[in-house]
C-alpha cells in the first residue's frame, strides 16, 4: 500500500509539473516578448544592411565620377581631331553605372564627354575638311615663259577650282587698272604683279587662257567690278565660263557655327572689308611689290577656297541655279554701262570663232567618210571583174 501511494503521488506530482509547464501564463508572455524583440532586431539588421549597401554604391559612383572626369580632362588636354571618336567608344562603359538613389546631378562630367562627337553625328564637315592645310608660300610669276608653263600645267590637269583675287585702281570704271591677280589652287598660290611693264603677262603669258578655261571653276570676290575691268582692259568676257562669286554664294548658304568658327569668319563674312581693301591695295602695289599685301591676298585666296568648298557641299539644285543666275548677271554688264558696245562685239567675235571652228572639226570626218565610200566602190568594181 505504501508503495502504491508513493507511486500515485509521483504520478500526480508529475502531472502537476507538466500542467504547470504547459499552462503557466508567465512563460507565454516571455515568449511573446522574445518574438517581439527578435522582430525589432531583424528590422535593425535590415536597416544596417541597407545603409552599408548605400555607402558601397555611393563609393562606386564617386569612383566612376572621378574616372569620367579624368577621361574628359585627357580628351580636352591631348585629343586631336582624329581622336574625336574616343568619347563615343567609351560611351557604353560610362552609360552603365549601377543604379542608386543618389542625385544624377553628380554625373555632370559624363554629359560633357558625350557631347564631344556631335560633329560626326550631325553630319557636319570634319575639322580637316573645313580648313585646308599645308599650303606652300606664294610664288611670283614674272616672265612669260613661267606663266605659260603654269597655265598649260593647270589646263592639262585641271583642278576642281581655283580662287582668283584681283585688286586695282578704280575697278569697274573706264579708268580701271588691275594691279595684282593672285591665283590660289591648293596647295599653291601664284602672284601676277601687273605693273605697266608686266601687263603683257595676261595675253602673252596665257593668263587670259586660264581665266577663260571652261574645265576649271573660278571663284572670285565682288565679281561685278572685277569682270568689268577684265573686259575693259583685256577683252576677257566670262560668258559661259564656270564662275562663282563667294560673297553671293555665302549669302545664300547657312553654314553652321562650328564651320564659321573654324574658318574664323562671322555670319556676314569679311566681304565688305575686302571690297574696301581692294582699292587701297591696288594703289599700294601700283609701282612696287609689297610682301605684306601679297601675304594678305594669299590668306584671302585660301579662305575663298575653303568657303567655296564648305558652301558648295550644302548647295542644292534650286540654290545652285539661283546663285548661278545672280553671278552671271553681275559678271556680264548690262546694256546701260559704258561696256555695252564692247560686250556685244566680244559676243559676236566669240560666235564667229565657234562657227569657224566647226568646219575644221567637220573636215576630218568628211575625209574619213570619203575614204570609206571610195573603199566600198573599189571593192564593188573588183567583185564585178571576178564574175566576168
Amino acid at each position: 500500500m505504501n508503495f502504491r501511494l508513493d507511486f500515485d503521488s509521483t504520478i500526480s506530482s508529475a502531472k502537476n509539473v507538466d500542467a504547470g509547464c504547459s499552462f503557466d501564463p508567465k512563460p507565454t508572455e516571455n515568449k511573446k516578448r522574445k518574438k517581439k524583440n527578435k522582430g525589432k532586431n531583424k528590422q535593425e539588421e535590415d536597416k544596417e544592411f541597407k545603409e552599408v549597401k548605400y555607402e558601397e554604391e555611393a563609393k562606386k559612383e564617386s569612383v566612376m565620377e572621378k574616372k569620367t572626369e579624368k577621361e574628359a580632362k585627357e580628351i580636352e588636354d591631348g585629343a586631336t581631331t582624329d581622336d574625336m571618336s574616343l568619347p563615343a567608344a567609351k560611351k557604353p562603359h560610362l552609360s552603365q553605372p549601377e543604379k542608386s538613389e543618389t542625385p544624377k546631378a553628380e554625373f555632370s562630367g559624363k554629359k560633357e564627354v558625350e557631347q564631344e562627337p556631335t560633329r560626326n553625328e550631325n553630319h557636319e564637315l570634319a575639322k580637316e575638311e573645313v580648313k585646308s592645310k599645308n599650303w606652300s608660300e606664294p610664288q611670283e610669276v614674272t616672265t612669260v615663259e613661267d606663266s605659260k608653263s603654269l597655265v598649260n600645267r593647270l589646263c592639262e590637269n585641271p583642278p576642281d577650282h581655283i580662287s582668283v583675287c584681283c585688286v586695282g585702281e578704280n575697278l569697274g570704271t573706264e579708268s580701271s587698272k588691275i594691279r595684282m591677280i593672285v591665283i590660289s589652287c591648293h596647295p599653291e598660290s601664284y602672284v601676277y604683279h601687273l605693273k605697266d611693264e608686266t601687263r603683257g603677262l595676261v595675253k602673252d603669258g596665257l593668263l587670259e587662257k586660264l581665266l577663260l578655261d571652261k574645265t576649271i571653276t573660278k571663284v572670285y570676290h565682288d565679281i561685278g567690278p572685277v569682270s568689268a575691268s577684265l573686259i575693259h582692259e583685256y577683252d576677257i568676257l566670262m560668258d559661259g565660263i564656270p564662275i562663282w562669286d563667294i560673297s553671293i554664294l555665302f549669302g545664300k548658304i547657312c553654314l553652321s557655327q562650328m564651320d564659321t568658327d573654324e574658318l574664323g569668319v562671322s555670319n556676314k563674312g569679311p566681304f565688305k572689308k575686302w571690297t574696301k581693301q581692294n582699292e587701297d591695295y591696288g594703289k599700294a602695289v601700283s609701282s612696287s611689290y609689297d610682301p605684306d599685301i601679297v601675304g594678305m591676298l594669299y590668306e584671302r585666296g585660301k579662305l575663298i577656297s575653303d568657303l567655296y568648298r564648305a558652301c558648295i557641299k550644302k548647295t542644292d539644285e534650286i540654290v545652285w541655279k539661283t546663285v548661278k543666275k545672280e553671278v552671271f548677271q553681275a559678271a556680264i554688264p548690262s546694256n546701260e554701262t559704258f561696256l555695252a558696245e564692247k560686250v556685244k562685239q566680244l559676243k559676236l567675235e566669240k560666235k564667229e570663232k565657234k562657227q569657224a571652228e566647226k568646219p575644221q572639226a567637220a573636215a576630218p570626218q568628211q575625209s574619213q567618210q570619203q575614204q570609206k565610200q571610195q573603199g566600198k566602190s573599189s571593192k564593188g568594181k573588183q567583185g564585178k571583174g571576178r564574175k566576168k
